[in-house]
């Protein structure tokens, strides 16, 4: 959650807490610390871009041909 009434300015991140069933059959209510940075969010995007842009180029070098797992 991104909204300024969410931020925690001293972590520069966004957090909330929420109530809700840890399993479907639970029968307590929960709270849970739910948190969020962009920043870091930004990141892992990146990283996983990245290792998709990887994977797609190894799997076009043996596009077409058969091939064995190791």
């Amino acid at each position: 959650e991104s909204k300024r009434a969410c931020s925690i300015k001293a972590y520069r991140t966004y957090g909330m807490t929420v109530k809700a069933k840890l399993y479907t059959d639970d029968d307590t209510d929960r709270y849970f610390h739910v948190y969020y940075k962009a920043k870091k969010q930004a990141s892992e995007r990146a990283r996983l871009e990245a290792d998709l842009d990887r994977m797609e180029a190894e799997m076009d070098k043996i596009k077409g041909r058969e091939y064995k797992l190791p």
